[in-house]
C-alpha cells in the first residue's frame, strides 16, 4: 500500500456484518440457501464435538492458514483439512 498508493485500508464501519450482509444480497435475490446435507453423527453431543475440534486444531491448529492456502490457488491444505475432519469425525461416532 505505501509503495504504490492504490489500496487504503477500508474503515471497519464500512463493512457490514454477516447479517447485514445476508440481508443485502437477499434484497438483491441473488443469494442461495441450500439445504442442510447429510447430518453429522456427533450432534447434540457437545463432549464429542468439543473432543473433535480440540483433536482437529491439533493437527490444523489456524484456519488462517487453510484460507491463505486456497485463496491461492492451493487446494491441497483444503483438502487435507476435510479429510481429518472427517476421519476425526468418524472414529468418535458412537
Amino acid at each position: 500500500m505505501l509503495h504504490n498508493k492504490q489500496t487504503v485500508p477500508i474503515p471497519e464501519h464500512r463493512i457490514p456484518s454477516a447479517i447485514q450482509a445476508v440481508e443485502m444480497y437477499e434484497q438483491q435475490g441473488v443469494l442461495t440457501h441450500w439445504p442442510k446435507f447429510g447430518n453429522d453423527p456427533l450432534e447434540g453431543n457437545m463432549d464429542l464435538l468439543s473432543q473433535r475440534l480440540y483433536q482437529f486444531h491439533q493437527q490444523l491448529p489456524s484456519f488462517d492458514v487453510i484460507f491463505h492456502a486456497a485463496v491461492n490457488n492451493n487446494q491441497s491444505l483444503f483438502r487435507n483439512a476435510l479429510t481429518t475432519f472427517c476421519d476425526i469425525t468418524f472414529q468418535l461416532s458412537p
